[in-house]
C-alpha cells in the first residue's frame, strides 16, 4: 500500500435542508449532509468544485470513511495533488442515500427530486460556501449509479456540468432487466 506522507486537506460536514426533497413518497430525510474536502494550504476560494456520485447502496460519505488496506478519497486526493499528479480541487460527497438504497441522480415521483436537490441546492450551497466553482469550473463523477447520473447530468446540463465522468455507469437498463420482467 502506497502511503503519502505530505500535507492533508481538510473534510467539512455541510448540512443542506432540501425544499426539493420534502415531498418524496419514501418518507426520506429532506436534510442531507454533505462532506466536502478542501486540499491542503487551501480555503477553497477559486478552486474548481469535483462532485463525487457514488453507487447504488452507498453514499458519498463512505467515501471519506477510514477504509482498512488502500486510501480513502481525500487520503487518495492529498496524495495526488501533492505529488503534483493532479490540481488542487474541491471535492463535495453528497448523500443521496434512500430507504431503498439510493437513486439514480434524477427526479423521480417515486423516489424524490434528486436532480434538483443536486444542481439547485447542494451546488449553490457548497459553491457559496467555500467560494469554489462556477460556470466552466464544475465536475461530475460517478460509478455504477453514481456513473449513470454523472453521464446523465452532464448530457442534460452541459449549461451547469463542465466535465464529466461515468466509470461502469448502470446504463441499458431495458437490456440489462428486461428477461426480468414478467411476459405480457
Amino acid at each position: 500500500m502506497h502511503k503519502f506522507f505530505g500535507p492533508t486537506g481538510t473534510v467539512s460536514r455541510v448540512t443542506v435542508e432540501s425544499e426539493a426533497l420534502k415531498t418524496n413518497m419514501l418518507g426520506d430525510p429532506s436534510v442531507r449532509v454533505v462532506d466536502v474536502y478542501v486540499p491542503a494550504g487551501h480555503d477553497g476560494g477559486g478552486l474548481p468544485l469535483l462532485v463525487d456520485l457514488v453507487g447504488f447502496t452507498g453514499s458519498g460519505l463512505s467515501h471519506t470513511n477510514w477504509t482498512g488496506f488502500r486510501e480513502n478519497l481525500p487520503e487518495r486526493l492529498d496524495r495526488l495533488i501533492g505529488e503534483a499528479r493532479m490540481p488542487p480541487v474541491v471535492v463535495a460527497f453528497p448523500d443521496c442515500f434512500t430507504r431503498l438504497g439510493g437513486n439514480q441522480y434524477i427526479n423521480s415521483a417515486a423516489i424524490g427530486s434528486w436532480e434538483d436537490f443536486l444542481l439547485y441546492e447542494m451546488l449553490p450551497t457548497i459553491e457559496q460556501r467555500f467560494r469554489c466553482g462556477g460556470a466552466g469550473r464544475r465536475g461530475v463523477f460517478g460509478k455504477s449509479s453514481g456513473g449513470y447520473g454523472a453521464i446523465t447530468h452532464a448530457l442534460r446540463h452541459s449549461d451547469i456540468w463542465a466535465a464529466a465522468a461515468c466509470h461502469s455507469g448502470d446504463m441499458g437498463f431495458e437490456l440489462c432487466y428486461l428477461p426480468d420482467m414478467p411476459a405480457r
